[in-house]
């Protein structure tokens, strides 16, 4: 199955990716609540969040989440669908950052976000234990700060 990585390590056609946690180790203090409100709520069939890795479904999602992050590179992954962990909405995690001082609504998203539930514009984030890359998509840091310029509607001043 065909999917995407964003990570700040450069990866080359082949090499196989695996979890290394460092998202969570830079977490602020509203990501720390999400992730404990996941961890708290998670089903015991499924993966640890800090102990997998995190992959897109669709390029436009991994665009997105790749244009926010700095020095990010962008590949085209390879998994086997026999090891994917979990498919989680990553619009219900983005909700409950925004909701991070509501326990309870807290508690409704993680919830959903396990029950594997979509929103209307869901941005699937799929957990695996690891993946190959088949190809590089982007490792070039202007091409990321121009997809950051085109999604937040910025002028482009380099033009």
């Amino acid at each position: 199955m065909k999917a995407y990585r964003v990570d700040r390590k450069n990866f080359d056609v082949a090499d196989p990716v695996y979890p290394t946690g460092e998202y969570f180790d830079e977490l602020d203090s509203k990501g720390e609540i999400v992730e404990n409100c996941l961890e708290e709520n998670r089903p015991s069939n499924k993966p640890k969040r800090n102990k997998v890795l995190h992959i897109f479904q669709k390029l436009e999602d991994a665009q997105k989440f790749w244009s926010k992050m700095k020095t990010g590179k962008l590949s085209i992954v390879e998994i086997d669908d026999k090891e994917l962990l979990h498919q989680g909405d990553m619009e219900i995690t983005e909700n409950m950052y925004k909701n991070s001082d509501d326990a309870h609504i807290l508690k409704q998203l993680a919830e959903k976000y396990w029950s594997g539930k979509n929103t209307s514009n869901p941005e699937i984030e799929i957990l695996v234990e690891s993946a190959i890359v088949t190809e590089i998509f982007s490792k070039d840091e202007t091409e990321r700060k121009q997809e950051f310029i085109k999604r937040s509607g910025l002028p482009d001043l380099g033009k």
